[in-house]
């Protein structure tokens, strides 16, 4: 077919493409904690872009492309940068496909598949890296190292690990050119890091409008990347340890069957992709997370047919071998279709979204108001109160503002709220105890009887503490239901002092710990002795869960996770409180021991120092129900 000599031609079909293959996406909003986050950055970005710098980096102000709420005109935004995200990966395959001499039918095909099998914003960013990159080590023009850098950034401020990603691939790149060549390229080197800082900087520049959240943000990063592996563990998914070895074997052992250096490129960077992915996965072990793996894995293996003609025929029964191996590792197959051989209706999304988009989207606004009221909707007493002043919610659902039509959300200075280390609960606390804190907060809970239990079987008043005593400090209860807490803030701030209780004592890991009798309220702060194992298992696989387990007089027990990045500072003991409509003291804890999922992590001694912490005016252990029932 001549037809597919014409450069141009096959560009617009690539095009074509990537409009027809437009994916499904639901833009109406719903309650919960990812969906609270997407809608508040849909909502800042297009009401309020001057606060983007509130938004920290597990996802950037760009992510509202991820899930483009029915704002303005973000829908059609999000759809045009989707279309030109498949365009980007189309392209880099034709491009690729000429320089290795193969007929160009095979990049279009392969492409289709990609785009009519799939869709993962993710995949396609770090896909459309590597491809560049590769097409870079063939063809040395700085043209596509201005591309990769470009998409480098804009991956940082959509998605951390996206932006993680692309700089480890150029320092994959690099460390691969070096070996290659026995020497190291500093003038690369310098190029690479120029061209990073200068797209990362202007990109910024553009989101903040000012220079200083730009730079607080490469502190932000670093803090959530940090806590990822510690806060985020989660074991939610049985696994099959031989499997993953199999896959692990089968992904490396493609590297060194193939002798064609270019393909070596492409996959040593695709290995690294894996691993990122795969570690990702691993940490949170649940469906969606594991299942976006194979996605990645599937986008790569169709990419490795360009190199059909240059790689050793093991290749493909490895690739298949490593995909199965860690597909069967899934506990449930149900919704697989979701993720993959989920045929796009381009057309039917194009009209909906963007033709019709006024009236679809006056729809999606409809929609999400019905959404939305289920949980998070506030009486109108309540609402009166709050239009005298700011206010904002707590611990993590924003979905207040939608629900009830407020106009007066004041959002603090990080919203991301996952599990926050202690690093951004401080940073939190310090605000709610500054001028420039709302008049209101709406403290809200999963249930009412469990209202302080937290994300991740934690237990709040521990997971939140530095927030939660900045909260005690400087609001008080106005209004409580089954699930929120209407707080207004305090004319005159009380006092809450923390002391040490005891000496320092060691304690063994997993023993029962008898509590000293107080009449103050009780917590203490744990430290472990680490040793090498766990920082190398945390980097390389994920860390361990770490538990307490309470019990009473009656030996009621429960358990609740924690986390030693908290430990340190302080662990709520006595008195637990479950349920916000207690009044009095009840079931005081009498006994505590500690566990973790992995006894060779640490030497099983822990040093515990025991703390009391008392309202001034109010020392006794009532205070805490007190505050909670004025």
């Amino acid at each position: 077919m001549t037809s597919f000599k014409n450069n141009r031609l096959n560009y617009l079909i690539l095009f074509v493409i990537s409009l027809l293959t437009l994916s499904s996406q639901d833009h109406n909003f719903y309650s919960g904690l990812d969906g609270s986050y997407f809608w508040a950055y849909s909502y800042l970005i297009n009401f309020n872009p001057a606060q983007l710098d509130k938004i920290t980096f597990i996802y950037g102000p760009l992510s509202f492309l991820h899930y483009p709420i029915c704002y303005g005109w973000l829908i059609i935004i999000g759809c045009t940068f989707q279309i030109l995200l498949k365009f980007c990966v189309g392209y880099a395959l034709y491009k690729l496909s000429q320089l290795l001499e193969i007929d160009k039918r095979i990049p279009v095909v392969l492409f289709a598949l990609c785009c009519f099998t799939m869709f993962s914003q993710e995949a396609y960013l770090n896909l459309a890296i590597i491809l560049f990159l590769v097409i870079y080590f063939l063809e040395k023009k700085t043209t596509y190292l201005v591309l990769i850098s470009l998409i480098t950034a804009f991956g940082y401020y959509y998605k951390c690990s996206i932006g993680l990603s692309g700089v480890l691939s150029q320092g994959v790149f690099f460390i691969y050119l070096t070996v290659l060549n026995k020497k190291i390229d500093f003038k690369l080197l310098l190029k690479f890091f120029s061209l990073n800082f200068i797209a990362w900087f202007a990109l910024g520049l553009i989101l903040f409008r000012g220079i200083s959240p730009i730079f607080e943000s490469l502190v932000i990063y670093y803090q959530n990347i940090i806590a990822f592996n510690e806060t985020s563990t989660f074991y939610t998914q049985p696994e099959n340890f031989v499997l993953l070895i199999i896959c692990g074997v089968s992904v490396i052992g493609i590297f060194f069957l193939n002798k064609n250096q270019t393909f070596k490129l492409f996959w040593f960077m695709a290995m690294l992709f894996l691993y990122t992915g795969y570690t990702h996965s691993m940490v949170r072990m649940d469906y969606s997370h594991y299942i976006g793996f194979l996605v990645y894995l599937v986008l790569i293996i169709i990419s490795c047919g360009l190199f059909y003609k240059n790689i050793s025929k093991y290749t493909f029964p490895l690739l298949a071998i490593a995909f199965f191996c860690y597909y069967g590792n899934i506990g449930t197959k149900k919704d697989y279709s979701d993720y993959i051989m989920s045929v796009p209706n381009g057309p039917r999304n194009i009209n909906k979204y963007i033709l019709n988009h006024t009236k679809y989207s006056a729809k999606c606004r409809a929609q999400s108001a019905v959404n939305v009221k289920t949980f998070s909707l506030l009486d109108g007493a309540t609402i009166e109160e709050l239009k005298k002043g700011t206010v904002d919610f707590f611990p993590w659902d924003l979905s207040f503002v939608e629900a009830n039509n407020l106009t007066n959300w004041k959002p603090r200075p990080y919203l991301q709220n996952l599990n926050m280390s202690a690093y951004f609960d401080k940073k939190t606390a310090g605000y709610f105890s500054s001028k420039e804190a709302p008049d209101y907060l709406i403290w809200h809970g999963g249930s009412p009887y469990e209202f302080l239990f937290g994300l991740d079987n934690s237990y709040f008043l521990t997971s939140e503490f530095h927030s939660v005593i900045s909260i005690f400090e400087n609001y008080e209860v106005r209004k409580k239901t089954a699930y929120t807490l209407l707080l207004a803030k305090r004319l005159k701030p009380i006092k809450i002092k923390i002391e040490d209780f005891e000496k320092e004592k060691e304690v063994n890991s997993g023993e029962w710990i008898q509590l000293p009798q107080t009449e103050r309220m009780l917590g203490c702060k744990l430290e472990y002795d680490f040793n090498m194992l766990r920082g190398l298992k945390k980097l390389a696989y994920r860390d361990d869960e770490f538990f307490i387990e309470y019990r009473t007089a009656t030996h009621l027990k429960f358990k609740k996770r924690i986390w030693p990045g908290d430990s340190k500072d302080f662990i709520w003991l006595d008195p637990v409180l479950r349920s916000i409509q207690d009044s009095t003291v009840n079931k005081p804890i009498t006994e505590i021991r500690f566990s973790n999922t992995n006894k060779v992590i640490h030497s099983g001694k822990l040093k515990i120092q025991f703390k009391t912490l008392k309202f001034i005016g109010n020392e006794s252990k009532n205070a805490v129900y007190k505050w909670f029932n004025p």
